[in-house]
C-alpha cells in the first residue's frame, strides 16, 4: 500500500474526518487490517497507519533498548498517545479531541499521503511547510538518498 497526494478536508463538529476515497480504495482490509492507528507524530501532525504497518513498526523496536531513557520516553509517547480509530460506512474516522489538540491540528486540514502512512496537517501549517521546503527538494532528495545508501 502506497499513499500519495494531498486532499483538503474539514473535521466536523464531532471530530469526524473523511478519509479520501482514493486512499481508502487502495487499502485491502484482509491484508492491511481495518481502521487506523492515529499517532500525534513528528512535526506536530497526526499520522495514520494501517494496523499492518503499525504492527510492523512496533516489531522493529528492540525491547532491550527500553533501558535507555530517551527510548523509554519516545516509546511512552509513541504508544501511550496512539489511539485506534475505526472507519465508518461513510469513510470517516472519529478522532478524540485530546489527540487533535496534541497533534496541533485545527478543523481545516490537508490530508497527505506519505508512502506508508497518511498525515493530517493543519491546512495553514501544511501550506507554510510546502512553501518553505519545496525550493530545497533537490538538495533534500540528495541528502535522503545518501543517508539511505549509508544505512542511516
Amino acid at each position: 500500500m502506497i499513499f500519495i497526494g494531498e486532499y483538503f478536508h474539514t473535521f466536523d463538529s464531532k471530530n469526524r474526518l473523511t478519509i479520501p476515497a482514493k486512499m481508502r480504495e487502495g487499502i485491502n482490509p484482509a491484508e492491511e487490517g481495518y481502521g487506523f492507528y492515529a499517532v500525534p507524530g513528528f512535526d506536530a501532525v497526526l499520522s495514520l497507519y494501517t494496523p499492518r504497518t503499525y504492527t510492523q513498526m512496533a516489531a522493529e523496536s528492540s525491547p532491550r533498548l527500553f533501558a535507555v531513557r530517551d527510548v523509554r520516553t519516545y516509546r511512552r509517547l509513541q504508544f501511550g498517545l496512539t489511539v485506534y480509530v475505526e472507519v465508518d460506512q461513510l469513510g470517516r474516522i472519529l478522532v478524540p479531541a485530546k489527540t487533535l489538540e496534541r497533534a496541533r491540528v485545527g478543523r481545516n486540514v490537508t490530508i497527505v499521503g506519505v508512502q506508508d502512512h497518511i498525515e493530517v496537517w493543519d491546512r495553514g501549517r501544511w501550506e507554510s511547510y510546502v512553501k518553505e521546503n519545496l525550493a530545497s527538494q533537490d538538495r533534500l532528495a540528495e541528502s535522503a538518498f545518501e543517508k539511505e545508501r549509508n544505512g542511516q
